[in-house]
């Protein structure tokens, strides 16, 4: 509701610049998103990463050396992970606004299927909207990529992580001055795959988690937009204001949204008195003719 209102509070200029599916896309498509992975997804990446939590301490309490190689064996998962963040949060900046793009060719040529039919271009907005299509497939494939390769990366990393540890759990139960058992070990291993299978989860839910942030950005350029013309503010109507009935328009420029350096009007002044009607036209180019 808030993004609707928002949407409507913007001046003509916001709607001549942007095509009626880019903001159906905008208020459907990303919006959808965004509930999709605030009601799902997130709650599994809170509930899993709370778990993780709960057992790495279970862990330090079990052996604190084996957690702290543990935790040195993670580092370089844990350097990767802001940069996975990062490229899926702008590769699904792009999947939105390619999907606007999309939505625009939907809505524009059903709103003007009778223009289509009159002029027997259906196969011209086929191929338009083929081609929109495979900007966003061609980009849906590479955060597939990055999906299969982040998830095959730490699913390698955890569970390689398992050999590791054991060799070390092998020097520490040799050790003579350690306190390592093989039962404090077997313990060890049990919190240490709770631990693992949580910590998959929450990178299988992770970079949906992110896209929120894409959809995000989005959405975040409109609620950015500052209208020229504001619907909200000025001086405030009084009932003297209201009996005089007087309109006063001072320095008025004009500019088309796709010319905006050829200006139209320049500084004009009008006043409207009350119950009066003005029409305003501009002088036709033949009349300038001898």
């Amino acid at each position: 509701m808030d993004l609707f209102r928002e949407v409507l509070s913007k001046d003509v200029q916001f709607f001549d610049s942007r095509k009626t599916g880019d903001i159906m896309s905008r208020l459907q498509t990303d919006v959808q998103k965004i509930q999709s992975a605030l009601s799902d997804q997130l709650s599994t990446l809170i509930k899993n990463s709370l778990y993780c939590i709960i057992t790495m301490g279970i862990l330090f309490w079990v052996s604190w050396e084996m957690t702290l190689f543990t935790i040195a064996i993670m580092i370089p998962l844990m350097c990767f992970t802001p940069i996975y963040g990062g490229c899926i949060q702008k590769i699904q900046k792009q999947i939105s606004d390619k999907t606007a793009k999309q939505t625009e060719i939907t809505e524009e040529s059903f709103s003007n299927i009778r223009t289509i039919k009159a002029f027997a271009s259906e196969d011209v907005q086929t191929v338009m909207f083929s081609t929109r299509n495979d900007d966003v497939f061609n980009i849906q494939k590479r955060i597939s990529n990055w999906y299969g390769f982040f998830g095959g990366f730490v699913g390698t990393f955890a569970w390689g992580s398992v050999t590791l540890l054991i060799y070390f759990a092998s020097y520490l139960i040799e050790s003579p001055n350690s306190k390592m058992t093989i039962g404090t070990f077997t313990s060890f291993q049990f919190f240490m795959f709770s631990f693992l299978l949580n910590f998959v989860g929450i990178a299988s839910v992770l970079g949906s988690v992110l896209e929120v942030f894409g959809n995000a950005a989005a959405l975040a350029e409109i609620f950015m937009y500052e209208p020229i013309i504001k619907i909200k503010g000025g001086e405030e109507v009084t009932p003297s204001s209201m009996e005089d009935g007087r309109i006063t328009l001072q320095n008025i420029e004009f500019t088309y949204p796709t010319k905006s350096s050829i200006q139209v009007i320049k500084n004009i002044a009008i006043t409207v008195e009350k119950n009066k009607t003005v029409a305003w036209s501009a002088r036709p180019a033949a009349a300038n003719l001898p």
